[in-house]
């Protein structure tokens, strides 16, 4: 549901999720100083609490976002290793180099200290959450969906109401659309309102699962509509347009696939179909679509956008070039022409560098 998906760019974004039904205030202080960029007062703090209990996995994470916000990584990555060597067994240590390792990317050791956090403390807080976050939110190589949503599971389980679980809830929703499912995104849109705190937290949330309800009624009556006239192409393209907007990419590139069938001239329809397959990683049958579409219409600029990107990801960069040039020729004052300029010097320069 590509209206809906807020996915988190960046472990550095603080989500909206600040609200939760445990109120202990120097966590709030912290989202508090956080919010307001004071980031060396949230340093301060964040150390005063973890001076109290090493296994505030809270004050460790503000900590280490604030050190990212200053630059200070590195610093803080010796710190975390230093405090490990002299208190090994200490959880909270080890939850704090595995943040500082996920926010410098380093996936691996980010994942080893976090698993070390929960041998030794099988309750620690957030450290389910951040595992799920790299296999699921990241371009980790090692990715596993499964474990993902194992580890979040694992999180909510631990506490219902903490941040942690608020911030499983969000995520795992937006997963949830990302790859079709609106009910299950739904059910922790829900968990949100049960046990957020934040009056904004709980608007966004039932705002959310209205848009899901109503998208899925969207769905019911477009392919009720299908049924009712199966020979005609455009109710298909209106139902493939309902399904890719819901997430469910691979139903919409079926259902475009009829709609051509029966409608074999229709432009709008295949050069939808072909963004579809790309965004499905069947780049050489969208480059066959997109191809037709300029066949028949050879002045559609937005297909000769698509068809590049096709070209481009199959790695043909000297067509890619042609028809981004194209396109900008067709479009010169596109909304992206900037990027498609940078793009076309890009390819151009790997083509004309020397191979080997």
């Amino acid at each position: 549901m590509k209206g809906l998906l807020c996915r988190m760019a960046s472990l550095t974004v603080l989500l909206v999720l600040i609200g939760c039904a445990s109120k202990e205030p120097p966590v709030f202080k912290l989202i508090e100083l956080y919010q307001q960029k004071k980031f060396d007062e949230v340093m301060t703090l964040a150390e005063k609490a973890i001076q109290k209990d090493p296994n505030d996995t809270q004050a460790h994470r503000f900590l280490v976002r604030a050190a990212h916000e200053k630059g200070e990584l590195e610093k803080h990555k010796q710190k975390y290793q230093q405090l490990i060597q002299e208190n090994p067994n200490t959880a909270g240590y080890h939850f704090g180099l595995g943040y500082v390792y996920t926010h410098l990317e380093d996936f691996e050791a980010a994942i080893a200290e976090l698993n070390k956090a929960v041998e030794l403390k099988p309750d620690v807080g957030y450290a389910h959450y951040v595992l799920g976050w790299i296999h699921l939110n990241t371009e980790y190589d090692g990715a596993n969906v499964e474990e993902g949503l194992a580890n979040w599971k694992k999180e909510e389980e631990l506490d219902a109401k903490s941040l942690g679980a608020l911030q499983v809830y969000y995520d795992r929703a937006n997963y949830h659309l990302r790859v079709g499912d609106g009910e299950a995104a739904e059910k922790d849109y829900e968990k949100i309102t049960y046990y957020a705190f934040a009056p904004s937290d709980i608007a966004f949330a039932r705002n959310a699962i209205s848009q899901i309800r109503a998208l899925r009624d969207e769905l019911a009556r477009l392919e009720a509509e299908v049924e009712r006239n199966p020979s005609e192409a455009d109710p298909r393209f209106k139902l493939g347009v309902a399904q890719y907007k819901n997430g469910k990419v691979k139903e919409a590139i079926e259902t475009w696939h009829k709609a051509t069938e029966l409608a074999p001239d229709n432009t709008e329809i295949r050069n939808q179909l072909g963004k579809a397959l790309i965004e499905d990683g069947r780049y050489a049958e969208a480059a066959e679509q997109l191809n037709k579409v300029i066949e028949l219409d050879p002045k559609m600029a937005i297909a000769y956008y698509n068809l590049a990107t096709a070209e481009e990801l199959l790695g043909k960069n000297t067509t890619a070039v042609k028809y981004y040039k194209k396109y900008l020729e067709l479009n010169p004052m596109a909304p992206r022409g900037d990027e498609v300029k940078q793009k076309i010097a890009t390819l151009e320069a790997q083509t004309a560098a020397p191979q080997g």
